[in-house]
């Protein structure tokens, strides 16, 4: 994670272990930015934080406090330190799985591609939506997979490499 307090220990660790495989877990909530906070106004605060969970980012998203042109601006300042730090990412994947919403999914393409990155890792959870039809959870999970389906197709075309399943505890 780029912005995350570890990021300097976890750099230096795998500095020193050569032929470990490390993705970026790129984080657009719940630490600070680190593009200038010029270039994200309204994605993060004045005080350099980004929003404090998916569901304020979804909101303050969808009612245009921030565009696609700062969320870009965080993608690549947060790959950038990784590059900069000397590392070579072998995949890249988000908290909150942010990266799969339309039109950041794009931007997360693009970024990979021109940092040699071919693999996004995606939250495709086998099975169906699970017991209780009308659970929050089971909402979740419904928007989750049609927005998985669609990343697949698209990554497929942009020539990017995803696994075929993935397991998960949460969202």
């Amino acid at each position: 994670m780029p912005n995350g307090p570890a990021f300097a220990d976890a750099a230096r660790i795998v500095g020193s272990t050569p032929g470990l495989d490390v993705g970026i877990h790129l984080s657009l909530v719940g630490e600070r930015c680190v593009a200038p906070l010029g270039q994200v106004r309204g994605l993060a605060g004045p005080d350099g934080s980004l929003p404090a969970s998916y569901a304020s980012f979804i909101k303050a998203y969808a009612l245009r406090r921030f565009g696609l042109r700062q969320i870009r601006a965080e993608i690549e300042a947060q790959v950038g330190r990784v590059l900069d730090a000397g590392i070579k990412p072998t995949h890249l994947d988000s908290h909150q799985h942010l990266h799969i919403l339309p039109g950041i999914l794009d931007i997360v393409l693009d970024v990979a591609k021109a940092s040699g990155i071919r693999v996004v890792r995606l939250p495709l959870e086998r099975g169906g939506v699970g017991r209780r039809l009308f659970s929050l959870r089971s909402l979740q999970l419904g928007v989750l997979s049609l927005l998985c389906r669609n990343a697949v197709k698209k990554m497929r075309r942009a020539g990017m490499r995803c696994a075929d399943h993935f397991a998960s505890r949460g969202i």
